[in-house]
């Protein structure tokens, strides 16, 4: 982890129905609460930008490639919008697929956004840039991971999170880390929509389970998430006299156009979010050395 600097982070994991939109516009909620943010939606579903109000932006608006070529009468500061909820957005549009073909037109295609957006703005205009991928290796996908250079791989449990974790991992991150000189670092790996018991074997447990275990990957669990080998075996052994809960749990107050914060304030769960902006500030992680003592004060474990 680092000290808290401008950065430009992507979030993105290579399966659709993983939390990207709901964690990337909390995350930018929170960060915009201390500092300047911009969101920029670039997936073609347009769900971000529904959700926070942007849904004639997205059906009749320009993308932002048509703002690149200077052909038309609009900047893209013009693109730019006020949220309403502390930070600037850019809107997707129905058409932005185009940007494929705007990307192929160019000498250096994966480097468009960088050169574009994330250079020339990020530490003089907003201390964080964010971008909402799509769920694929489109060219609009590596643009947004190239110009960032920082993943957030939000994940659910199931098949469908596992293949997610995986091929973000060796179709995303390893080849562009080994590509670029200043590689692709990840910075969290965050797990949501958890609503199963972790003292059964269900998918939720062998999602953190996964996670907070396997080689090369617990780095990037939050502590918000982090369950350490000896509490897996006090929850198994009935060490504990209530389970934990760790995730973002399923919620119906997360399903809202709004963010958390302007839905519910008291929502326990702003705190993930907190600790997830504090991840996109510091540049990683900052690992809480005593989270087994706090789970077993939490749930009436051996030392509490």
């Amino acid at each position: 982890m680092s000290e808290k600097q401008p950065r430009s982070v992507a979030f993105n994991v290579l399966k659709g129905g993983m939390g990207k939109t709901m964690v990337s516009k909390n995350t930018a909620c929170e960060l915009a609460r201390e500092d300047s943010v911009l969101l920029i939606d670039l997936d073609d579903n347009g769900h971000l930008s529904r959700h926070l109000g942007f849904e004639e932006e997205f059906f009749d608006g320009y993308h932002i490639g048509e703002a690149m070529t200077k052909r038309i009468n609009v900047e893209l500061e013009d693109l730019v919008h006020d949220t309403g909820f502390g930070f600037d957005f850019i809107p997707a549009t129905h058409r932005i697929e185009q940007l494929e073909g705007f990307f192929r037109g160019r000498a250096s295609e994966v480097e468009v956004l960088r050169n574009q957006i994330v250079e020339p703005w990020l530490g003089s205009r907003y201390d964080y840039i964010l971008f909402d991928t799509p769920a694929n290796r489109s060219l609009a996908t590596k643009n947004a991971v190239v110009a960032a250079r920082n993943l957030v791989v939000p994940v659910v449990s199931g098949v469908q999170g596992d293949d997610g974790i995986n091929s973000t991992i060796k179709r995303i991150h390893k080849p562009l880390n080994e590509r670029l000189d200043a590689g692709v670092r990840i910075l969290g790996l965050i797990p949501n929509k958890i609503n199963q018991r972790l003292d059964q074997q269900t998918n939720d447990r062998k999602l953190l389970e996964n996670i907070n275990t396997r080689d090369g990957i617990t780095r990037w669990v939050p502590n918000f998430a982090r369950i350490p080998d000896e509490i897996w075996t006090e929850i198994d052994n009935g060490a504990l006299s209530s389970t934990p809960k760790p995730g973002i749990r399923y919620d119906g107050d997360l399903d809202k156009e709004a963010p958390l914060r302007y839905v519910n304030d008291e929502s326990q769960q702003l705190e993930y979010f907190e600790e997830i902006a504090n991840i996109v500030r510091y540049g990683g992680v900052s690992r809480n050395d005593n989270i087994a003592d706090e789970i077993r004060k939490e749930h009436g474990g051996s030392s509490a």
